[in-house]
């Protein structure tokens, strides 16, 4: 059963081999666990200035994981989690809500249903707090 698993890689000016080093140390632990048979998918983030560039490549590695791990429900609703988390930072409160709703009405795992009913709870309040009527 292979593991899917995506990563945000950062840059460095005064530590440009970062994102290599953080790929050698997950590889590195995944061996030391035991771990070989996974798949990694990466996305750049530049510096990590630019929240755009950041959510942009958070949603692309998510949506990527969901369709390369279809089988294997904790992750994809945890990937679904992750998109309500970068649609409520970019302040689209229509679909942060309905994400976290639909994990929230549909997942099986206890916990992750748990997780986005408060995320979908804190998405209202945030978007009641930002609304202009």
């Amino acid at each position: 059963m292979s593991v899917h698993i995506g990563v945000l890689l950062p840059r460095s000016v005064e530590y440009p081999s970062m994102a290599f080093d953080l790929l050698d140390g997950l590889r590195l632990n995944f061996k030391r666990l035991g771990l070989t048979d996974y798949q990694l998918y990466t996305e750049n983030i530049g510096f990590g200035e630019n929240p755009e560039i950041n959510f942009a490549a958070a949603e692309k590695a998510a949506q990527l994981v969901i369709r390369e791990t279809s089988s294997y429900d904790y992750w994809v609703t945890k990937s679904y989690i992750l998109l309500g988390d970068v649609f409520l930072q970019q302040k689209d409160y229509f679909n942060a809500k309905a994400t976290y709703e639909s994990v929230a009405l549909n997942a099986a795992i206890t916990e992750l249903k748990n997780i986005a009913q408060e995320k979908l709870a804190k998405a209202k309040e945030e978007e009641k707090l930002s609304s202009k009527i």
